[in-house]
């Protein structure tokens, strides 16, 4: 609701904004430039260059805005039509800009074109389907090399700033498919609930240490998870930890495991991801670390060693 009311908005305000576009591109195309204020608010205002130029910078910034809310609004759409649409604008606002700043015969129509490929270029990171396409569509072979040029810059610039396509982008951080950044992208396929080793022992923290030691005799891990009533962890014990008390000479009965136990220096979450995990256990210099669900329940521990184990055979798997 949000995203209609402002797309609405917009395109009350800027009417070139609503639909695909195409008339807009065909009307500026054959010279018509001044109609693109036609049924607009600025259309009222006394027009001139200036209030053309503006009304142009508007609508080619405010596209790629109302683009991106209809999109993330759960409406249909793409990028193929609104780069095509934002680049004959950009290039639009740039000869009229030109124009008005004394610069005589300015090709408005070949920058248009021009403007259409090196969005598209840029958006798509597809320097030569833009190339083609535009030469094709408009029959402007002459404009092949402005074409090219202008394409591979902006591929290059789009290319420096992030060298995966937004397109996939978003499926490259969720690890769903593979870029040259193989390290990342083998450690993108390890799942938190594939680490979590949940056959660790826990105990009360209020339990005596004659409880514990109990617990230990028939334990097989050097780490026990310390909760309260409601499962919610309260500490962790080594083994480490009761070396000093277990053959200690003073009577150990009046201990509890709260007396013993420590507090993690981090406690991983659940639907943390491998990268996040790893990033924790850098930070913190452990190799062991408890694992909480969104309630803070105890579920077990995650290990450096089950990580790289892990991520040894995902590289015999895919080597």
């Amino acid at each position: 609701m949000l995203g209609g009311s402002i797309l609405s908005l917009l395109c009350l305000l800027l009417p070139p904004l609503f639909g695909e576009g195409y008339q807009t591109l065909k009307d500026i195309t054959n010279g018509h430039t001044s109609q693109v204020l036609d049924n607009s608010f600025f259309g009222y205002i006394n027009s001139n260059e200036w209030v053309l130029i503006l009304f142009l910078g508007l609508i080619c910034l405010l596209k790629v805005f109302a683009t991106a809310v209809t999109i993330h609004s759960g409406g249909n759409g793409g990028n193929f039509a609104p780069s095509l649409f934002a680049g004959g604008i950009l290039g639009c606002f740039f000869a009229s800009l030109f124009t008005l700043i004394g610069i005589d015969n300015v090709p408005e129509t070949n920058m248009i074109l021009v403007g259409m490929a090196g969005v598209m270029s840029g958006v798509m990171y597809a320097p030569l389907t833009a190339v083609f396409l535009i030469a094709e569509s408009s029959e402007g072979y002459d404009l092949f090399i402005p074409l090219l040029i202008v394409s591979v810059t902006s591929h290059l610039i789009g290319r420096w700033f992030s060298p995966i396509s937004p397109d996939l982008n978003e499926m490259a951080v969720k690890g769903k498919i593979f870029t040259k950044e193989y390290d990342k992208n083998l450690l993108s396929l390890l799942q938190t609930a594939d680490l979590i080793e949940t056959d660790f022992q826990s105990i009360y923290v209020d339990d005596t240490f004659q409880e514990l030691l109990e617990l230990v005799k028939n334990g097989k891990r050097n780490y026990i998870g310390v909760v309260n009533e409601n499962g919610v962890l309260e500490g962790t014990i080594s083994l480490d930890d009761l070396r000093p008390y277990m053959f200690h000479d003073r009577d150990m009965s009046v201990l509890t495991v709260r007396e013993l136990m420590k507090v993690p220096p981090v406690v991983i979450d659940a639907r943390n991801d491998i990268f996040s995990i790893i990033r924790i256990f850098d930070k913190s210099g452990t190799w062991y670390l408890p694992v909480n669900d969104s309630d803070a329940r105890f579920l077990g521990f995650i290990s450096k060693s089950a990580i790289l184990t892990k991520y040894r055979q995902l590289l015999k798997d895919y080597s």
